[in-house]
């Protein structure tokens, strides 16, 4: 879907790669290689791209290296749109109808990022809604398999969230205050 918004199909995966990838900076050979395109291609794209400082040009010695300007105006978007479309984002954004009644889906932005949890309550997924919970771990479980990272989660019901923000719940309100990517809902609606 991103593909039919963007024009240029490496310019996406670029933008992809460059947000998702687990190393800070990339060598124009090395994004070349993994977006399986040509170099001029991936040359003209990343120039696009720096002159709009969305990313960043790094030469160090006789290379240059390329990074994603994570403090852009238009990033917070952009890695929402990419976790929508790839990952447990899309496969939630997929299936969610078929794990119940669900009113809202979150994950946690520095999830989305790659980036590991530094307190192991946090909480990369939250669900709330009636929702049917073996299908739920089922897509779990596959994703942290395929990603070889472990996924925490929360499930509420909605009677339960409204009863927990009342009473200003420590747990729920680290949640609501961490960043995220709303997947299902909207976010006004979730914290208000």
């Amino acid at each position: 879907m991103i593909e039919k918004i963007f024009v240029s199909e490496v310019r996406v995966r670029l933008l992809k790669e460059l947000i998702l990838s687990d190393e800070e900076d990339l060598h124009v050979r090395e994004l070349t290689r993994r977006i399986k395109t040509e170099v001029n291609a991936v040359r003209r794209e990343l120039d696009n791209l720096e002159s709009i400082k969305l990313v960043i040009r790094v030469p160090r010695g006789n290379k240059v290296f390329y990074s994603i300007n994570r403090t852009h105006t238009l990033f917070p978007e952009l890695l929402g749109m990419i976790g929508k479309e790839y990952g447990l984002g899309k496969k939630l954004l997929a299936s969610y109808k078929s794990l119940g009644d669900v009113k809202f889906i979150t994950l946690r932005r520095g999830y989305i990022e790659g980036v590991k949890s530094k307190n192991k309550k946090e909480v990369d997924l939250l669900m709330i809604g009636k929702i049917d919970i073996e299908k739920a771990e089922k897509l779990i479980n596959e994703e942290e398999e395929r990603s070889n990272t472990q996924i925490n989660f929360s499930v509420f019901d909605f009677d339960e969230l409204n009863f927990r923000k009342e009473r200003k719940d420590p747990f729920l309100m680290g949640i609501l205050l961490t960043p995220k990517v709303m997947i299902v809902g909207s976010e006004e609606e979730l914290t208000g």
